[in-house]
């Protein structure tokens, strides 16, 4: 049987590529047994369908203004 972290990690992948029918069935069952995990779904449904309303017609445009640009450059300059 997976563990709770392995099936919120499952449910999460499974909004972006397509579970294996054995995936989807370790998922059903762990949801009948596991309160914390089905609320997570349920909550992780919730912000998705949210963020789906939210940014229906596109994600807003942002640009980075030149200081900006200056200190993402130095920061990632320190780490070398």
């Amino acid at each position: 049987m997976r563990n709770c972290e392995e099936i919120s990690n499952d449910i999460e992948r499974g909004r972006y590529k397509k579970l294996s029918v054995k995936e989807l069935i370790a998922i059903k069952m762990h949801l009948l047994i596991c309160r914390p995990c089905a609320d997570y779904k349920k909550d992780s449904d919730l912000i998705d369908l949210l963020l789906q309303k939210k940014y229906e017609n596109g994600a807003p445009k942002y640009e980075f203004s030149e200081e900006e640009k200056l200190n993402l450059k130095n920061a990632c300059n320190k780490d070398i």
